[in-house]
């Protein structure tokens, strides 16, 4: 069972990455775009060591914080970008991040003008 400390097992940079493309709809890396797309098996060829063992992780946190229509396929993945553009960011507090980490940086992310 995925608790919410499991998510400070996501390296900085990726929750950061993951945290600007809800918000904005910033593109990804190749990694988080097959986690993104629900497609296991490339993203099993993109994993580093690290992000392997935690591909699970990734997963929990994408159900419990990323809108459903953010996710799930290349199609949707593609429409949130381009929604985003084209509606502006998200703020913040319309994201139930699941655990404190993710909502300390989707704010500071935002305050900052990044999203």
């Amino acid at each position: 069972m995925i608790r919410p400390q499991h998510y400070e097992n996501i390296p900085d940079q990726m929750l950061d990455s993951l945290v600007r493309y809800v918000l904005a709809g910033t593109p990804t890396g190749g990694f988080l775009f097959a986690v993104l797309s629900n497609d296991l098996k490339e993203a099993c060829g993109r994993a580093d060591d690290y992000n392997i063992g935690i591909l699970h992780v990734y997963c929990c946190w994408l159900w419990n914080s990323a809108p459903l229509s953010a996710w799930g396929s290349p199609t949707e993945v593609h429409e949130w970008i381009k929604m985003r553009r084209t509606n502006g960011p998200l703020h913040p507090d319309h994201i139930r991040w699941p655990d404190v980490r993710s909502g300390i940086k989707a704010d500071s992310v935002y305050r900052e003008g990044k999203a």
